[in-house]
């Protein structure tokens, strides 16, 4: 897996691009990205697009990103993930506590209009 920061057209937030497998051997390193992203940045978005594998250990590891996003005040929105990432999104209820999105632009909307629906 390959960790990268990119930027986000939309202040107030950050994107997080996840490549290869998501697995236990990168639970500790992407939980410890991720932490440290949420205290720059209450907003994130995590591409999916390019993940190719992800196991218990990695759902666990998203499910956590979003309870920890939402203890702080912030949010987490999921983009892009292939179909067969999306299933198991949906047949575990991950796609439920953290939204799927098909593009980062409709991603950071869809932030935006929850962030501001909550003042």
């Amino acid at each position: 897996m390959s960790l990268v920061r990119v930027p986000v057209p939309v202040p107030d937030r950050d994107l997080l691009r996840l490549a290869g497998e998501i697995d236990l051997a990168q639970q500790f390193p992407l939980m410890v990205d991720i932490s440290s992203r949420l205290r720059a940045q209450r907003q994130l978005i995590i591409d999916l697009s390019a993940v190719t594998f992800i196991d218990c250990s990695g759902l666990w590891t998203l499910d956590w990103a979003r309870t920890r996003a939402r203890d702080i005040g912030g949010d987490m929105a999921l983009v892009g993930p292939c179909p067969a990432l999306s299933r198991i999104l949906v047949l575990t209820s991950l796609d439920g506590n953290a939204p799927l999105f098909p593009d980062v632009p409709t991603a950071a909307d869809a932030l935006h209009q929850r962030e501001q629906a909550r003042l």
